[in-house]
């Protein structure tokens, strides 16, 4: 366990430090307080930060979904002290969930802040705060294998995709050992390794990936679903592939 809890420190830090980077919005407007498993729909503007707070105890893990209706956001964890502690985004998908996880290092008020990506119109998102508990083995490898996750997704976006396709597969390994070969974050992983393969014209070994995400998305959803549908999106894009031609 004490190996996990120093990778996990590791990957937060470097998450940390590159959300650091980050330029602040023009306009905050403060939400109020959150309340577990309940959903606050909101409207954000351009160049606004919407700002949520939640009262946590010391050691307690946390999960926040933000589901992006009409808008790509970015989420930014900040602790009492005023800290950064992380940044949460989707930067290669569209209108998608955003999943923020970690553990509460100290006890009182953190924030979260939504900030719009870079549009010209507003747009809605939904907010629920979905955990809060004192973390088990399984919560220390969700929150690494998010970060990782997250991670990989700032490498893809960079271009830097030997470094993304790392992260993500530890990410995927991890996912997969928490929540069995099925589950929704495992599919979302796979779309992202297809994505990254198809962003280096490797679509031989992008197929694979996109086509087990798309079963996983099917078999929860049906086929009248936003993530199958982007899914697909990501397959057709796909250049038919040559036969293989046996020798004579």
């Amino acid at each position: 366990m004490k190996s996990a809890l120093s990778l996990v420190a590791i990957v937060l830090l470097l998450n940390s430090l590159s959300a650091q980077t980050q330029p602040s919005q023009e306009k905050v407007e403060k939400q109020g307080s959150l309340a577990l498993s309940t959903p606050q729909k909101k409207t954000i503007a351009p160049k606004t930060t919407h700002v949520w707070s939640l009262a946590l105890q010391k050691d307690q893990y946390v999960a926040v979904e933000v589901m992006e209706k009409s808008i790509d956001v970015a989420v930014r964890i900040v602790t009492p002290q005023g800290t950064l502690k992380a940044k949460f985004n989707n930067p290669m998908e569209v209108w998608e969930t955003v999943r923020a996880t970690w553990i509460a290092e100290t006890a009182g008020t953190w924030q979260v802040e939504i900030v719009p990506s870079q549009t010209s119109l507003p747009g809605i998102y939904e907010i629920k705060w979905v955990a809060r508990r004192r973390p088990n083995k399984s919560d220390w490898q969700t929150v690494e294998a998010d970060s990782l996750y997250n991670l990989a997704q700032g490498y893809h976006e960079q271009g830097k995709y030997e470094e993304a396709d790392s992260l993500c597969r530890l990410s995927l390994v991890l996912r997969e050992k928490i929540f069995g070969p099925d589950h929704l974050l495992v599919a979302k992983t796979l779309r992202h390794l297809g994505a990254l393969y198809q962003a280096q014209s490797k679509y031989s070994e992008a197929e694979p990936f996109l086509k087990r995400s798309l079963r996983i998305y099917e078999k929860a959803f049906g086929s009248n679903h936003r993530e199958v549908a982007n899914t697909l999106n990501n397959l057709v894009l796909l250049p038919p592939q040559k036969p293989s031609i046996s020798p004579v």
